[in-house]
C-alpha cells in the first residue's frame, strides 16, 4: 500500500467519526510521519469529496459553542483561528448570528444563578461577549 492510499485510509476513517478542520487534518497526518506532498494530494481529495469543508465545520463549531459552552464572538473567533480557519469563512459565519439574542439568554441564565451583576459581567466577557452586547442583555433584563 502506497503512503497515500494509508493517508487516504487514516483520512477517511477519522472523517468517518468527526468533521475537523483542513489545518487540524494537515497537522495529525504530518504527525503521522507523512511527507507534505503526500498531505497535500490527501488534503484535495477529501476536500474534492466535501469529506473536508472548513464551512461546514465552521458552522457546526459555532452552533455547539454557543448552545453547549454558551461562548460569544471574540471567543468562538479565537478558537476558530488557533483551529486554523482562514478569517474569511470565520467572518462571514460570525456575521450570520444574532449575539445580543444569545447575550441575553445567558445573562438570563447566569444572573439567576449569581445575583450579582458584576460576577455575571465577568463571566460573559470570560466567555467572549462584547460589552455592548452584555450592557444590551443587562438593559433588556433590567439588571
Amino acid at each position: 500500500m502506497s503512503d497515500l492510499e494509508k493517508a487516504k485510509s487514516y483520512c477517511f476513517k477519522y472523517l468517518s467519526k468527526c468533521l475537523i478542520s483542513e489545518s487540524s487534518m494537515c497537522k495529525k497526518l504530518k504527525d503521522k510521519g507523512f511527507n507534505d506532498d503526500v498531505i497535500n494530494k490527501c488534503i484535495d481529495i477529501c476536500i474534492d469529496y466535501d469529506y473536508l469543508n472548513d464551512s461546514t465545520y465552521t458552522s457546526n463549531f459555532i452552533s455547539n459553542s454557543l448552545n453547549f459552552k454558551n461562548w460569544g464572538y471574540f471567543k468562538i473567533k479565537q478558537k476558530l483561528i488557533e483551529k486554523g480557519i482562514k478569517s474569511n469563512i470565520i467572518e462571514k459565519s460570525l456575521d450570520m448570528i444574532d449575539f445580543k439574542t444569545k447575550a441575553i439568554d445567558v445573562a438570563e441564565r447566569k444572573f439567576s444563578s449569581y445575583d450579582d451583576r458584576d460576577k455575571t459581567f465577568k463571566y460573559m466577557q470570560n466567555n467572549g461577549f462584547k460589552t455592548s452586547e452584555i450592557l444590551y442583555a443587562f438593559k433588556e433584563l433590567e439588571i
